[in-house]
């Protein structure tokens, strides 16, 4: 059973898989809106608000602030340099299994549906939180 095979498992039928298709088409959405360096990071340099973070719970207070009932809303959630397809679930989801999420793939994205915040977890180790000006 492969590290994203255990996740869905995890998380039951709380989670909506996408096609390659679909995760194609929003990736390619993301990076419109998120420009990713060529050694595949955000550059946060053309976001004017950002957060490095030491977990998911600083950023989900941090998104809690600015967003309302941000737990309960949906995200997607995607991973470079790895064959998985896109997920969606409740960001709630997200920070109860963070560790399941990240193992996925080298670095990790939760994105808003919107685009409206997106939370980088890079191979690294660092976890930063952006969020556009909308």
């Amino acid at each position: 059973m492969t590290l994203f095979e255990e996740l869905v498992n995890l998380l039951g039928n709380n989670v909506e898989i996408a096609t390659i298709e679909g995760t194609e088409k929003l990736f390619q959405a993301f990076v419109e809106k998120y420009p990713v360096t060529r050694w595949g990071r955000i550059d946060w340099g053309v976001l004017k608000e950002k957060y490095e973070t030491a977990s998911i719970e600083g950023a989900a207070e941090i998104i809690d602030t600015k967003l309302k009932n941000s737990r309960l809303q949906k995200v997607n959630v995607l991973w470079n340099y790895s064959d998985a397809p896109s997920v969606q679930v409740e960001l709630d989801q997200v920070i109860n299994f963070i560790d399941d999420f990240i193992t996925v793939g080298s670095d990790t994205w939760i994105v808003g549906l919107d685009f409206s915040f997106v939370i980088e977890f890079f191979h690294e180790g660092e976890i930063t939180l952006g969020f556009l000006s909308l």
